[in-house]
């Protein structure tokens, strides 16, 4: 039996079920995610351009140089003073003259630029050189490669090639350089490199290497900056000896792996007999000549500890090779033009935990702690030259007595322990002077250790010496009663009494070498030092002792021969006795080189505490002066008129080295007047004309031909 529905109630049902239906599909189109389509593949990203900071890695150039505001530097004064004489002195070649001419030229272009030099590459892909040159924009690198690269184009043109002149298809040779702008830089190479060679990826910069930046942050505002990586050249000398070990060793075995030929078996040839050689003659009244010259047993003693003395110190001095120095990792050397000097800065940085010698190339000179120099309040004001250094002697005692292993074949004068290594240099100079320097002498000596010397005696400071007028020889005094005998003691003993009286009475006595050094027991070494002398002299030197006291001072003398005085706590010792004098009776009247107006106005931007001070008086400037006025110095007019037209005020050159805690800063004053004339006076040597030939002799006009005494 069938069911039926009603119409309206049918109705409804279907519209339900129509709704729910709607409903469920409406919820499934809601959860499934609609498909969207595939974003297309976008390029890399270019990497910015490189700027001046950016532009190298750490490790791709060794030596790095930096020029700070180039135009500037190039309409400064200084830079136009050191050109005018080299310009007009030394006749320089016509490309010099043509570059400076295009530089200031330049200049306002490149007035606030700076230029990057970079040398010894670490890798063969790059070149040996690179110079960039920084501008504000690109815009203004674009316009100032052009007018580079033309004038490059002229000064150095490309070399010459027959084949592509002559044959119009081949391509033209191309310049020794290459040249590329790179956003606001430009970069001048020996050959193409890609900037991915300079910097690749996921280097570390230079701009981010520690010793780098702290070199380039100390010496910020130099013109010059120059840092060397000398860790890096350490590193490369090393990796090279050991390929080169590597390669010998290689060759060695593959010349013990190859099978030896059959060596042919030896021809013997007949011996030749020798003519007897004829009986020497027989030299008679030898040993009697030699007896005759032979002095007193008291001369043979003294003249053998003197020379066993020379021996000694020989082997101590030479002692001073074998220390091996230690080098910075790197170091960074700033150059100012500002003022009226030349300053120079070198800073060695050292790399963390580790201490570098101040002076590399003189290692035996162990730094000792920073000091307030005393030597200046000890020193008299005229002193002329002075070096004072703070120095840990006991440190250099032990760097020179360390044991050098070598055979006694080498050196048969040394004494070989049965260990077979050297016996210490310094053990023959503590047998002779009877004691023990590590344990009787450094005990009483201080840090501060300083040496005056006269710039008399320092030709190479001094300027050129001019031509004295040729005289003819005097003839040789005939010997007089008075003369002293000929016998080897009074000989030495007359040219000694002659030596002192030149000296006392030359009116630049008091300008002898002096060494002084600061004491920690005074008492200690008045008492040691006559024994020195007499291990050194001969027994009984001390009864020939002199001595004078005045306030805190005591000068001792020896017979005129050696002096030394106690000066406060310092000792001073010459070999002369009017130095010595000189010396305290300047300290006693406070005329000292501490209040001397120059060393005291161009030693202000030195640091109280210092490890080492070197000071030269105006007294090398006014030596300058005083040479070109003379009528014999050996230079030209043109030299003479250029140095004479201005004039020169003598300043002292300075010098100090300290510590900042980075490693040891060397930094030295140069006077610019001194500096001028200096490249000057050079200059003009090296375009003075050659001298003129002596004409040769003529015959007397009154003199007849005929006469054997004509010299035609």
């Amino acid at each position: 039996m069938s069911l039926k529905l009603p119409t309206p109630v049918a109705s409804s049902l279907v519209l339900i079920i129509v709704l729910a239906a709607s409903a469920s599909a409406a919820q499934q189109k809601r959860q499934t995610p609609p498909r969207t389509p595939q974003p297309a593949a976008t390029p890399a990203p270019t990497p910015p351009p490189p700027t001046f900071d950016t532009l190298l890695a750490a490790d791709t150039y060794k030596i790095y140089a930096e020029v700070r505001s180039v135009g500037q530097l190039i309409r400064s004064n200084s830079v136009n003073e050191i050109l005018e004489p080299i310009l007009k002195l030394a006749g320089p070649p016509q490309e010099f003259r043509t570059v400076v001419k295009w530089l200031n030229t330049h200049a306002d272009e490149m007035m606030s630029s700076r230029l990057l030099f970079a040398a010894w590459s670490s890798g063969n892909e790059l070149p040996d050189g690179l110079v960039a040159i920084e501008f504000a924009s690109p815009e203004e690198a674009v316009k100032f490669q052009q007018q580079l690269n033309g004038f490059l184009q002229k000064l150095i043109p490309p070399p010459a090639n027959s084949t592509a002149e002559s044959d119009k298809t081949q391509p033209a040779p191309l310049p020794p350089y290459h040249m590329r702008q790179a956003g606001s830089l430009v970069l001048i190479t020996p050959k193409p490199v890609s900037l991915q060679k300079l910097r690749p990826a996921g280097s570390k910069l230079l701009s981010e290497d520690v010793n780098f930046r702290i070199a380039r942050n100390r010496l910020n505002t130099e013109s010059i900056f120059l840092f060397v990586d000398y860790a890096g050249i350490q590193k490369e000398d090393a990796e090279r000896l050991k390929r080169s070990e590597e390669l010998r060793q290689k060759s060695v075995a593959e010349q013990a792996a190859e099978p030896k030929a059959a060596e042919p078996e030896p021809q013997t040839e007949p011996e030749e007999t020798e003519p007897p050689m004829p009986d020497e003659p027989e030299i008679v009244g030898v040993e009697t000549e030699l007896k005759a010259v032979e002095s007193s047993e008291a001369s043979k003693e003294y003249q053998q500890s003197a020379t066993e003395m020379l021996m000694t110190l020989s082997m101590v001095l030479s002692s001073i090779s074998g220390v091996t120095p230690n080098w910075p990792a790197a170091f960074g050397v700033g150059l100012s033009f500002e003022g009226d000097s030349f300053d120079v800065r070198a800073l060695l940085v050292n790399a963390p935990g580790e201490k570098s010698d101040p002076i590399p190339f003189l290692p035996v000179l162990t730094p000792g702690p920073a000091i307030a120099p005393e030597a200046p309040n000890i020193l008299p004001a005229d002193t002329e030259m002075f070096v004072t250094l703070s120095l840990d002697l006991p440190q250099m005692y032990a760097l020179l007595t360390k044991p050098q292993p070598m055979l006694a074949s080498h050196r048969p004068d040394m004494n070989i322990d049965a260990g077979g290594e050297i016996e210490p240099p310094f053990a023959a100079l503590e047998r002779q002077l009877k004691i023990k320097i590590k344990d009787d002498l450094l005990p009483l000596i201080g840090p501060e250790i300083v040496v005056s010397v006269p710039m008399s005696g320092l030709d190479w400071f001094q300027p050129p010496k001019s031509d004295p007028p040729s005289v003819s020889p005097a003839p040789s005094p005939s010997p007089s009663p008075s003369s002293p005998p000929s016998s080897p003691e009074n000989q030495s003993n007359y040219s000694m009494s002659v030596t002192v009286k030149d000296a006392t009475t030359d009116p630049r006595s008091g300008r002898s070498v002096a060494i002084g050094m600061s004491l920690k027991d005074k008492e200690g070494m008045r008492t040691l030092l006559p024994k020195l002398i007499e291990s050194v002299a001969f027994k009984g030197a001390s009864s020939l002792a002199q001595t004078e006291r005045r306030e805190d001072t005591e000068l001792v003398s020896y017979a005129n021969v050696v002096s030394y005085a106690f000066i406060g706590n310092f000792l001073v010792l010459s070999p002369d006795v009017a130095t010595v004098r000189h010396i305290v009776d300047s300290y006693l009247k406070r005329e000292t080189l501490s209040g001397e107006p120059h060393f005291k106005n161009y030693t202000r931007w030195q640091p109280q505490q210092l490890q080492g001070q070197i000071y030269i008086s105006p007294s090398l400037m006014e030596g300058y002066r005083t040479w070109i006025q003379q009528p014999t110095a050996a230079v030209d007019d043109q030299t003479r008129a250029f140095l004479t037209r201005f004039s020169v005020v003598a300043q002292p050159v300075t010098y100090s080295l300290s510590n900042e805690g980075f490693g040891p800063m060397h930094e030295l004053h140069l006077p610019k007047n001194l500096v001028l004339f200096i490249i000057a006076a050079s200059s003009g040597a090296t375009n003075a004309a050659p001298p003129q030939p002596n004409p040769p002799p003529t015959a007397p006009p009154n003199l007849p031909p005929d006469r054997p005494d004509n010299p035609h």
